[in-house]
């Protein structure tokens, strides 16, 4: 989240530095005066310029603040919406983690049920292939998937969507190395299916 702050604070900046100098590409400057189309304006940096020149070298630093300045605010505000989402996910209390879980359940309320025996065996019948370099360690899927044979026979408490959604965001994590593991397609396949199956299990 500080990254997005920072990229905000200086896109900020940049566009207030655009709005102090847009107008000296309509009436440029020398110094701190305002020039007439006739005038020249002399300086020990670079020698003796003109209204023309003034006023191009002025409408080139406006055009290059603007868009610096939208682009750093407006990926800033990308960065913290992102980051806004992701806690929210991650939170069970969350608003939006609570919603979705209402919409999944009232979108599968109308299905057939689930044996908790048949998840069961798919689960464990599945067969994941394994790739050089993965998002998914083995023995955290296999772990994972432990979790939810255990929680569907009685034994360990029951996987939630919520523990789906924070296995994918821990396994995306952009601060994690990717090393051997299952195939991705195959895992997000698996979860998949399992997300849909937990709220049709027959009790």
């Amino acid at each position: 989240m500080k990254w997005g702050w920072v990229m905000l604070g200086i896109g900020v900046v940049v566009l207030g530095i655009w709005l102090l100098t847009s107008g000296d590409a309509e009436q440029p400057r020398c110094g701190f005066d305002r020039m007439n189309r006739d005038d020249w304006c002399s300086s020990s940096r670079s020698g003796p310029s003109s209204y023309e020149e003034r006023q191009a070298n002025a409408a080139a630093v406006a055009f290059w603040t603007l868009r610096i300045g939208l682009v750093l605010a407006l990926g800033g505000a990308g960065v913290l919406t992102g980051e806004l989402a992701t806690r929210g996910l991650r939170d069970p209390s969350s608003s939006w983690a609570k919603a979705r879980q209402r919409r999944a359940a009232a979108a599968r309320a109308a299905l057939p049920r689930v044996p908790p025996e048949q998840l069961i065996r798919e689960i464990r019948e599945t067969r994941l292939p394994t790739v050089p370099r993965s998002p998914y360690p083995r023995s955290y899927v296999d772990d994972f998937l432990s979790q939810v044979i255990g929680g569907l026979e009685g034994k360990r408490p029951p996987v939630s969507l919520v523990d789906i959604i924070d296995l994918r965001l821990k396994a995306y994590s952009v601060n994690r190395e990717w090393s051997p593991g299952y195939d991705s397609a195959s895992v997000n396949a698996l979860l998949d299916h399992i997300d849909n199956s937990l709220d049709r299990i027959q009790t």
